[in-house]
């Protein structure tokens, strides 16, 4: 049997719309062709591809055949780009990627640089958690991420870049106000400390190492930037966890404090792809892998 790539790219859309109707818009055909087409390729592979819930919801085998067509796809731009045969005006490649925040705000692109001096290829990043970013690259959103898991996925490649070590720093200000009788469980529960978003575990984690004891409630700021993370602790708001490449040089001035100089949170980086002759991805995976040392604190 032969993949009809037509009905695939029905299926993508759907999932990534998460609408019968969008989707149909998004390929100028009716919603009933796009259920057709849908239809016929279940009925081809055997099983059922996608939960029509709403949204509608990929199955695994459904998964597996988006990051196919994704892989096929960025194959076929890649050829393109190098016969220098372009789609409108465009010379360049695009990659979709997923980073976190912190990766990105820090060791990040000084790795990749060169690479995009040198080579035409666009990135499309997607700021995400590195606890999370494993599922875009399974859904096939993107043919790279940064994640903090180990093993690879089914189809994928997982390289281990090194580690980032977060310091628990607060501006002496801050200190004085909220933790001038020491860092204790009691002091934090009234100090305001900073999370990235719901799913950042970071912060509660470091608390529970810490103390040894399960965190109960403390209060947060909820900032979705690096940056400003550091801003905000150095402004006498909030203390936070913050990568060591971004506070050394403040600790070093004293402009920062670190509360607890003797731990730290760890958080191992890998980089994870497609397992795919794409010249573009080899390239980007040898720059990271040649350059991240030079800012992540390597363990092997």
């Amino acid at each position: 049997m032969k993949l009809d790539y037509k009905l695939i790219e029905a299926l993508a859309w759907v999932a990534k719309l998460a609408s019968f109707e969008k989707a149909a818009q998004k390929l100028f055909i009716t919603q009933s062709a796009v259920s057709q087409r849908i239809k016929q390729l279940e009925e081809r592979i055997g099983e059922p591809l996608l939960i029509r819930a709403t949204p509608p919801q990929l199955t695994a085998r459904g998964q597996r055949l988006i990051c196919h067509l994704q892989q096929v796809q960025l194959l076929e731009q890649e050829l393109l780009t190098e016969l220098d045969i372009f789609e409108g005006e465009n010379p360049f490649l695009p990659i979709n990627i997923s980073i976190n925040a912190d990766s990105l705000a820090t060791w990040f692109l000084p790795c990749i640089e060169s690479l995009l001096a040198s080579h035409r290829i666009l990135l499309s990043i997607q700021v995400e958690d590195e606890l999370r970013a494993l599922q875009l690259l399974k859904r096939g959103d993107v043919a790279g991420c940064i994640s903090c898991q180990s093993t690879p996925l089914p189809g994928c490649k997982t390289h281990y870049l090194g580690d980032i070590h977060y310091y628990c720093v607060a501006s002496p200000q801050f200190i004085a106000r909220y933790f001038k009788d020491g860092f204790t469980l009691a002091n934090t529960q009234k100090a305001p400390a900073i999370i990235f978003n719901q799913f950042d575990t970071l912060h509660e984690d470091f608390l529970i190492q810490f103390f040894g004891e399960p965190q109960v409630n403390y209060p947060t700021h909820l900032i979705p930037s690096s940056d400003a993370f550091l801003a905000v602790v150095e402004n006498s708001i909030a203390y936070a966890l913050i990568p060591h490449m971004q506070v050394s040089s403040a600790i070093e001035t004293g402009r920062l404090i670190n509360l607890t100089p003797q731990h730290y949170e760890t958080r191992s980086l890998y980089w994870h792809t497609w397992h795919t002759p794409s010249q573009a991805i080899k390239l980007l995976t040898k720059s990271l892998k040649k350059q991240a040392h030079l800012f992540l604190i390597n363990k092997k």
